[in-house]
């Protein structure tokens, strides 16, 4: 049996969410295995509900199979957090498209990017560090890499079309199946519902929207904006700060040299997190530290790197461990069968844990520490 692919974060799911999920089994005629970020996601926060509970949505909503990407993917940036789930769907072997929405909802275009980006990778990246060098933030940056380069090989400038999330995902999604060379078939739908900033509230409100809501304890307000299964469980919404003290705690008592050894803090970051380690709350140390070249997401990254314990060399060994699919949720567990346990080791039971091997067992540990980290 062949699948179709989708890699969510769905914190929590809701409407447009669960339209995606309708639109790829009805145009794939496929059944859906999704990977989804665990208790922490991209931006190093912890999610709104558990992943159990969101794993649970993901199938009431459609899906047959979900799957955990790993928190050193999870919580990366997009380059990573792509090259993490497409591997996973990668090696499962029974994949045949990857389903994802987007702002542009053209899959020439954005593999026309994705392909722009792969061929003139190194002389963007000089360029994106020579934009950085005159003190523009790396998102603008990278904008104005692209832009100069167009201009350098006449062609038509494409940068707009990495200014929305979905897109900048779809691209990098696109390159990691170059790069991994895939056989799984890329589609695209046009995103539905209000952009991610908008602060308009209707039944197609974004994630971030929601999740605004429900903090401010308006609660009430969402329903119309996310499933009825997904309503009833909002009072498990998870809002502690305890983490963030924890994570501002460990900053304060770890030295320069130890900080260092943490992936995403070189000695610059380091000597900033260090300098206002005194910061009163987490938010405080976060944009004291924040410089154009060190955004809100990248410190938080990093940070929640300390805390769980993501070294440098624990990422690099990530990159290079056999893959494992740790099941979260499933709607038939006869479809087990029909993944390729030769290439990824599938964690469906307790007792599946004794399938990993001592460099897996290394990986997966951080996913333990979030659990732990998730439950205080």
């Amino acid at each position: 049996m062949k699948f179709c692919g989708i890699i969510c974060e769905f914190n929590p799911l809701h409407n447009g969410h669960q339209y995606l999920i309708k639109q790829a089994k009805e145009k794939t005629n496929l059944p859906i295995v999704c990977v989804m970020s665990g208790n922490f996601t991209q931006r190093a926060e912890k999610a709104i509900l558990n992943k159990h509970i969101r794993a649970k949505h993901a199938i009431e909503a459609g899906a047959d199979i979900v799957i955990e990407l790993p928190t050193i993917f999870a919580t990366s940036n997009a380059e990573t957090f792509a090259r993490g789930a497409i591997q996973i769907l990668n090696s499962l072997g029974c994949v045949e498209n990857l389903f994802f929405g987007s702002e542009c909802g053209n899959i020439e275009i954005l593999q026309n990017v994705a392909n722009f980006f792969e061929k003139n990778a190194k002389k963007l990246n000089v360029l994106t560090k020579q934009a950085i060098n005159t003190g523009k933030s790396y998102p603008a940056a990278i904008e104005q890499a692209t832009k100069t380069l167009c201009n350098e090989l006449n062609i038509q400038d494409i940068s707009s079309v990495l200014k929305t999330p979905n897109n900048l995902l779809a691209v990098e999604y696109l390159k990691q199946l170059s790069k991994q060379k895939s056989k799984i078939k890329p589609l695209t739908i046009k995103r539905q519902g209000e952009d991610y900033k908008s602060q308009n509230f209707s039944c197609l409100a974004s994630a971030s929207k929601i999740r605004e809501e429900i903090f401010a304890n308006n609660a009430q307000s969402i329903k119309q904006s996310v499933p009825p299964f997904v309503f009833k469980d909002i009072n498990s919404a998870s809002n502690s700060d305890f983490v963030q003290k924890l994570q501002l705690t460990n900053i304060k008592t770890k030295t320069k040299k130890q900080l260092k050894l943490y992936f995403e803090i070189d000695d610059s970051l380091c000597g900033r997190l260090k300098k206002f380690e005194n910061s009163t709350t987490y938010n405080e140390l976060i944009e004291n530290t924040k410089t154009k070249r060190f955004t809100h997401n990248k410190i938080r990254r990093a940070v929640l790197n300390v805390t769980l314990n993501v070294t440098k060399k624990v990422f690099k060994l990530a990159q290079k461990v056999k893959p494992y699919a740790n099941i979260l949720a499933i709607k038939n567990k006869n479809n087990l069968k029909f993944l390729n346990h030769k290439n990824i080791t599938i964690i469906y039971s307790a007792r599946d844990l004794k399938l990993l091997s001592k460099r897996q067992n290394k990986v997966f540990a951080i996913d333990k520490t979030a659990n732990l980290l998730y439950e205080i």
